[in-house]
């Protein structure tokens, strides 16, 4: 199965853009991911700082999930 893209440029550059670093962005949010995941595991939080990375946490994981 193959799948194109097409563009015009340059009015739709952007979305290009977007397309092209697709996968950049998800690494990127996959590196937050750790990082937050390693604060909540190790770091010495108060519970409103817990509670707030908890919910970051959540919303990237129901952003980037398939369903979206």
């Amino acid at each position: 199965m193959q799948a194109t893209l097409t563009f015009t440029l340059p009015e739709e550059s952007e979305e290009h853009k977007r397309a092209v670093n697709g996968m950049k962005y998800y690494c990127g949010l996959q590196e937050v991911l750790e990082l937050i995941r390693g604060k909540l595991r190790h770091g010495q939080l108060s519970k409103e700082q817990e509670s707030l990375l908890e919910e970051i946490r959540n919303l990237i994981l129901e952003e980037i999930s398939d369903d979206n």
